[in-house]
C-alpha cells in the first residue's frame, strides 16, 4: 500500500476534557481494510495511546501518527452521526456532536462526489488554512 492513494470514507470526532485528556475517534465504514474504528487517547502528560481493533490496523495507523503505546482491543462505535457510543478496551465514551457552524452548513451542501475529489481538496486548502489555523485539506500522511 506504500505510495498509493488510499480512500477512507467515514467520520472523525475529537473531544477534550477539563483535566487535559484529548480523544480522537475515527469511524471508517469504508476503507482499504474494511469497516473499522480506532481511538487516539492523549493523556494530560502527553502520552499518546492508540486503541486499534487489529495488529494490521495498528501498524498502519502507527506508521502515520506517533504513539507512545499501542493496544489492540475490540473497538466499537455505534449510534448516529450526532450521538456516538464508543467502546474500546478500557475506554467507554459517549459524545454528542454540536450543531454545525455556518461554514459546516455551507460545506454540507457540496455534493459527495465533489467532496471526495482531490481537486476539491486542493481548491479548499488555502481558504481552510486562512480561516481555520492548523487545518489542512491536502497533503500526505505519515511516510507516504
Amino acid at each position: 500500500m506504500a505510495g498509493e492513494r488510499l480512500r477512507f470514507d467515514g467520520w472523525i470526532a475529537g473531544v477534550g476534557t477539563a483535566s487535559g485528556t484529548r480523544l480522537v475517534v475515527g469511524h471508517w465504514p469504508r476503507s482499504p481494510f474494511g469497516a473499522f474504528s480506532d481511538v487516539m487517547v492523549e493523556h494530560p502528560d502527553g502520552v499518546r495511546v492508540l486503541l486499534a481493533p487489529s495488529a494490521r490496523i495498528a501498524e498502519f495507523v502507527a506508521a502515520t501518527y506517533r504513539f507512545d503505546r499501542i493496544q489492540v482491543v475490540p473497538v466499537a462505535v455505534t449510534g448516529t452521526r450526532t450521538l456516538w457510543r464508543v467502546e474500546a478496551g478500557p475506554l467507554s465514551l459517549r459524545l454528542r456532536a454540536g450543531r454545525p457552524s455556518a461554514l459546516g452548513r455551507l460545506l454540507s451542501a457540496v455534493p459527495a462526489p465533489l467532496v471526495r475529489s482531490p481537486h476539491w481538496a486542493a481548491l479548499c486548502d488555502v481558504p481552510a488554512r486562512l480561516l481555520l489555523p492548523g487545518v489542512r485539506t491536502l497533503g500526505r500522511a505519515g511516510p507516504g
